[in-house]
């Protein structure tokens, strides 16, 4: 996450070894950690319950969620956008389907028209127009339906929530009305028909964490752009500046090979790698963050 700040300040000299590497790595989140704590801070957002040092690192956790929510995924998912996922999509629905994936199966063969045994597209259309004519979608379901886990249930699927079908699927299934009928909708899996039997949706207010999560999924590029931005954005509020005659000293001091830092000089584990407008981050800081 904090990949574009450090390349911004990374030194000229290269430091290739893999030991070096992974220090690079444990100072990265130290730095991330020490600026959302400060910005934590300065917006006054606290965690009272979580004060012991031995939890110190869910406690960064969490802050860093709190304030990242706040300034980066709030601007994204905005009330309005939830809104209208939500009268969309919102709650849960239950459907019943009936799944043609192929016509190779004798026995389906037998018992249909040469015409609806042309392919799984037209043996889908076959049922379709059954539906259509009053035909029994349950028993067409259990006659018919390549879905093995739901066909013995009468093409039954249960409640279902947004994201559990195929996005094909999905899109035609929660504009359904209570008791209407799809036409055939090509997935991956095959030709699906799906009826919509029952909805489910609770208020806003008590969808809307839900909601949120589902759609971070969707938005998770755009937010993780925002906050590398975000991070960068603190970066120069806090005057964050790397050291790097010191990191390649101690790079030289590691080594090639994973040597012990607890083995590091006194004078090498004093040293600053990173500074910042409330404070520094030492050798000692890293040797710590690896202890824990």
């Amino acid at each position: 996450m904090y990949n574009a700040l450090l390349d911004k300040y990374q030194s000229p000299a290269r430091i290739d070894t893999l030991s070096a590497t992974n220090v690079r790595k444990i100072l990265d989140n130290l730095i991330e950690k020490k600026l959302i704590l400060c910005q934590a801070d300065e917006e006054g957002i606290k965690d009272q319950q979580i004060i012991l040092r031995k939890v110190e690192q869910f406690r960064s956790s969490a802050l860093i969620n709190r304030l990242i929510e706040k300034n980066v995924v709030d601007s994204i998912l905005t009330t309005k956008r939830l809104k209208a996922f939500y009268q969309r999509y919102g709650g849960e629905i239950r459907l019943r389907q009936i799944l043609i994936t192929s016509v190779a199966d004798e026995k389906i063969r037998a018992d249909i028209p040469a015409q609806a045994a042309k392919d799984a597209a037209a043996l889908s259309w076959w049922i379709y127009q059954k539906i259509q004519s009053g035909e029994d979608f349950e028993e067409l379901a259990r006659q018919y339906s390549q879905d093995f886990l739901s066909a013995s249930k009468g093409g039954d699927m249960g409640y279902l929530r947004w994201g559990r079908l195929s996005k094909q699927v999905q899109d035609v299934a929660f504009a359904l009305d209570v008791g209407e009928v799809s036409k055939p909708v090509k997935s991956g899996f095959g030709y699906h028909i799906v009826q919509l039997l029952d909805r489910k949706k609770r208020p806003f207010e008590k969808e809307k964490s839900t909601i949120k999560y589902q759609l971070a999924a969707v938005y998770s590029r755009t937010i993780k752009n925002e906050t590398e931005k975000y991070y960068l954005k603190l970066a120069r509020l806090y005057k964050v500046r790397l050291h790097h005659d010191n990191f390649t000293k101690l790079a030289a001091a590691i080594g090639q090979f994973y040597a012990p830092m607890q083995s590091l000089d006194a004078n090498i584990k004093h040293m600053i790698l990173a500074s910042y407008r409330k404070g520094h981050i030492k050798v000692s800081d890293l040797i710590e963050a690896v202890g824990d």
